[in-house]
């Protein structure tokens, strides 16, 4: 897993402007394309959506070690123990 002080580019996955279907391709996309960390980020879904998101998210950018950071909500990003939150 990459230190996130060494983490230069970086990806956000903005429930705003992905379709809930691309979800995954996208951050897929992200990773292949050598992005350092993903953000999640959905403003106005719920919190245990978000959770859902986080969760799947997080299994594949684990397997890739990329860090995965969640936007404004530090109880998912301990729910789910994703690397970090962005608040």
């Amino acid at each position: 897993m990459r230190a996130l002080s060494e983490c230069r580019l970086y990806g956000i996955v903005d429930l705003g402007y992905v379709e809930e279907s691309d979800v995954d391709r996208v951050a897929q996309q992200m990773i292949e394309g050598g992005v350092d960390l993903i953000q999640l980020r959905g403003k106005g879904k719920s919190l245990e959506e978000l959770a859902g998101y986080a969760a799947r998210l997080h299994d594949l950018t684990a397997g890739s070690s990329t860090p995965l950071i969640m936007n404004d909500h530090a109880e998912i990003a301990n729910r789910i123990k994703v690397e970090g939150v962005h608040v």
